[in-house]
């Protein structure tokens, strides 16, 4: 990419590619990347109301910002910052817009992940880069940890994960590995259940609380605790047993 400055909208960050893209180099030294406020104050948002993909999301900024500061890649907040009335426009296309005056005012490149952004880009003389991103939906990688008697798993940052395997009534805790679970490991699996949910339509979210949040996925239920509700980044996926007669729970 010959153009050196980067304008990124909140649908590439969510998606995680800007990471492996100064990983690979695309993004290289002496590279500009600009994140408008408006996008910073939309992850805040979602985050403030407790959705995972603001999390995701303004975790992955501070990704970004590491990444750069050992690259010596420039990194910049700019722009307007998004007002009531642009708020409430937002799913008419506010926000984007106000995203594309900054890349056209900054002479940038704007990368998306949305196609229709890329061609409204275009059509306004804003080069753009639009990185279609194939979302997984099947074999998600909390899947791994299930085995045919498993009935829950247990992830939390910093410690093993652990599975509850057996029947209601006679099951057993089993470590599955000694590999303690990284805090961006734990947000990519829940970035993969967010975005299958959202694609497949299988998942919906049941209760969403100041750190804590249950989505229903297929026949998985998960529970994802941040702090301050728990004391680091845990998720807890049951999948319903074969029904049981109450002579089976003794």
């Amino acid at each position: 990419m010959n153009n050196k400055r980067y304008v990124l909208d909140t649908s590439i960050i969510i998606d995680g590619e800007i990471t492996k893209m100064i990983d690979g180099g695309q993004i290289d030294t002496g590279s500009e990347i600009i994140i408008p406020l408006a996008v910073l104050d939309e992850l805040q948002s979602q985050a403030s109301s407790n959705k995972e993909y603001g999390f995701v999301g303004l975790n992955e900024i501070k990704k970004i910002r590491e990444q750069s500061s050992m690259k010596d890649i420039s990194l910049r907040f700019l722009g307007e910052r998004p007002n009531i009335d642009d708020i409430r426009l937002a799913k008419r296309g506010r926000i984007d817009a106000i995203i594309k005056d900054v890349a056209l005012h900054e002479a940038a490149t704007l990368i998306t992940a949305d196609y229709v952004q890329a061609l409204v880009a275009e059509v306004q003389g804003v080069k753009s880069l639009h990185i279609g991103n194939v979302t997984k939906t099947t074999n998600l990688e909390f899947e791994k940890f299930f085995e045919e008697d498993t009935m829950s798993v247990h992830l939390k940052e910093g410690v093993s994960p652990w599975a509850k395997r057996g029947k209601p009534g006679e099951f057993q805790l089993v470590k599955l590995n000694e590999k303690k679970s990284t805090y961006l490991e734990l947000t990519n699996i829940i970035r993969e259940i967010s975005e299958a949910s959202r694609v497949n339509r299988t998942g919906s979210i049941e209760i969403s609380r100041n750190g804590a949040t249950v989505i229903q996925y297929g026949t998985f239920r998960i529970a994802i605790t941040r702090p301050p509700f728990s004391d680091n980044l845990e998720i807890t996926i049951f999948r319903p047993f074969v029904k049981l007669s109450l002579v089976s729970y003794n």
